[in-house]
């Protein structure tokens, strides 16, 4: 599951993305979560935020103007700058992403009644976000998905 950049996480206890991924995990919606351990969740970090917020806003910026291009009275080579400088923007947000959002959230619960702890794990590589967290979660041990007789032990 991945947190909105509202809940970003910082190194240490206490992020808001902590405590998202918590009541997300307690609730769902009205009635009490089933099956808690399937979930992990994916946290923007805070320090790299800033940086996606401003490569969006860049984005969007250049799409106004070229949403705008007529009313603006815009000669041909302003547009086909306006078109560069969106494309440029649009691929500094996709590099970002995989950037900021480099947090996996694990809750863990050694025995069925005692308290879920978390583990917040950074993510490295140049996969997709999806791939990176998995080969880590099978990595780590913390995804199983084959038991074996000495697991079931």
């Amino acid at each position: 599951m991945v947190l909105s950049v509202e809940h970003p996480h910082v190194k240490g206890d206490g992020s808001a993305a902590l405590r998202a991924a918590q009541e997300l995990l307690e609730q769902r919606g009205n009635q009490p979560r089933h099956y808690r351990n399937a979930l992990v969740f994916l946290a923007a970090d805070k320090l790299l935020l800033q940086d996606l917020e401003d490569a969006v806003c860049k984005f969007l910026a250049w799409d106004s103007i070229l949403a705008d291009k007529e009313a603006l009275n815009l000669p041909l080579q302003q547009v086909k700058q306006a078109e560069a400088q969106r494309k440029a923007a649009e691929d500094s947000v996709q590099a970002r992403l995989p950037e900021v959002y480099q947090w996996l959230l694990v809750p863990v619960q050694e025995k069925p009644s005692g308290p879920v702890t978390w583990q917040a794990i950074r993510l490295q590589g140049n996969e997709l976000l999806v791939a990176r967290a998995w080969r880590k979660l099978i990595s780590d041990e913390l995804l199983v998905t084959a038991l074996g007789s000495t697991i079931l032990r």
